[in-house]
């Protein structure tokens, strides 16, 4: 069980680059140190860290998060909302016998169209 518990971090982190927000990832990397650290603390009340562990962890700890934070904020402000309609692409399919659209499938592509038109 101790040796799940010093990979796990590693397994989370990765998961959590995987996120589409570059924002969300950095807090949330922000948010597995300090919790790890949290955790850092009971185990040195408990005795089952030496010493020195602490007063080298604050330190790093606190600059990490400080850099992680900052990072999101400054992703936070570059990044733009994705309008709902890039990510869901509705495919109705079309009548064969008449071989026109349907309204829904129309308004959904026009929608698209004008945001990236806006974006540009």
């Amino acid at each position: 069980m101790r040796y799940v518990g010093s990979v796990l971090p590693f397994f989370i982190s990765w998961g959590i680059t995987q996120m589409s927000s570059v924002a969300l990832s950095f807090s949330s990397l922000a948010f597995g140190f300090a919790f790890v650290y949290a955790l850092d603390i009971q185990f040195a009340k408990q005795g089952l860290v030496p010493k020195w562990y602490l007063n080298m962890r604050t330190p790093l700890t606190i600059l990490v998060v400080l850099c992680l934070m900052l990072s999101a904020y400054r992703f936070g402000i570059k990044e733009k909302p994705t309008p709902i309609a890039k990510e869901l692409v509705l495919e109705v399919p079309t009548p064969v016998a008449t071989g026109q659209h349907t309204v829904e499938t129309n308004s959904i592509q026009e929608e698209t169209q004008h945001a990236e038109k806006e974006e540009e």
